[in-house]
């Protein structure tokens, strides 16, 4: 029995709670629900369902909750949906009395076109396991009795039962609407106890891992070839690069000039010069490119290799008047 002073209390939280809400939040509760109704005409049932929700954290309805129950039922939720058809139902029959019994109605009839269109899964778990529990698609846990209905969303879903010291009961369903039921008994085996060894009976010792392989330090001429020969590779893009430019420029001349440089306004001496600089730059790239690619091919060659008995690297360098030569030689 509920005590006077405890039930003055409900009712003073109640009206305090009710107080908060003004005419200005009723009144855009009333616009949003408005335009709710035309994202609906239009189709945009997510875009309705927003804006639906916000109107029932103002004032929530039969009528609100049943447009809830439609947005839903378009995007085939319709789980989501029979819920809130139900619960317009009852809103409408207790809280709207009279009023509300053409909403109830409506509801009632969407209710019973559900229920025969939601699939259906009737669980049937063992007498014996208490505390069984299921989830859909890893959900929420459920509890479970013995007997159970499950309605499912049309679609596939993952059916998981489990239970202490049970062994997990691991199903997928794939399932439509208007489906007949499915029949499920799950059984749920009682785990086998491996953890502990058996009596008098001494574990193995546990084999020794070999100690790790101790790769070799790597030698600071490695990188060397790599490094030059990416500066080389980037210089002749860009000296590439340049020489695109520069082929720009000289179309920008031929523009400006005609093909006999006959005609050339003031300003060409602009596009001249940056023809000029593109082709400095063009020139001066291209040859560190081909130099550092050439360094980086020199390093690779004659770079320290690891120390072996029988392998050797000779290098000769010869010069003359007008060329260098490079001679490489190499044992193993």
């Amino acid at each position: 029995m509920i005590r006077p002073s405890v039930l003055l209390t409900i009712l003073t939280l109640t009206c305090s709670a009710a107080a908060q809400v003004t005419e200005a939040d009723l009144a855009d509760a009333r616009k949003k629900f408005d335009k709710a109704l035309e994202y609906e005409k239009q189709g945009d049932w997510v875009g309705a369902l927003g804006l639906m929700r916000e109107v029932a954290g103002v004032k929530s309805t039969s009528q609100v909750r049943f447009h809830i129950a439609v947005c839903l039922e378009q995007l085939h939720r319709l789980v989501e949906a029979r819920n809130e058809y139900a619960g317009a139902k009852e809103d409408a029959d207790i809280k709207e009395g009279a009023a509300g019994s053409v909403m109830s109605k409506k509801a009632a009839e969407r209710l019973a076109d559900l229920d025969a269109r939601i699939p259906k899964v009737e669980l049937t778990v063992p007498e014996e396991v208490i505390n069984a529990k299921a989830t859909i698609d890893n959900g929420t846990p459920i509890p479970l009795l013995v007997k159970n209905t499950i309605l499912l969303d049309p679609g596939e879903h993952k059916l998981v039962v489990y239970a202490t010291s049970r062994k997990t009961f691991t199903r997928v369903l794939k399932v439509k609407e208007k489906d007949p039921a499915v029949k499920l008994t799950v059984e749920l085996p009682l785990e086998d106890d491996v953890s502990a060894p058996p009596p008098n009976v001494v574990p193995p010792p546990a084999p020794v891992a070999p100690p790790p392989k101790r790769d070799e330090p790597m030698n600071k001429w490695d990188a060397y070839p790599w490094v030059f020969g990416g500066i080389g590779l980037v210089a002749l893009a860009t000296g590439g690069a340049m020489y695109a430019f520069r082929a720009g420029t000289i179309h920008d001349m031929d523009q400006a000039c005609g093909p006999e440089r006959d005609r050339c306004p003031r300003n060409v001496e602009d596009i001249e010069a940056r023809g000029k600089t593109y082709t400095t730059i063009g020139n001066v790239l291209l040859g560190v490119g081909a130099a550092a690619i050439t360094t980086g091919i020199v390093l690779y060659v004659v770079k320290p290799h690891p120390k072996k008995d029988s392998a050797f690297t000779t290098v000769h360098v010869a010069g003359g008047p007008s060329t260098v030569g490079l001679n490489v030689i190499t044992a193993f």
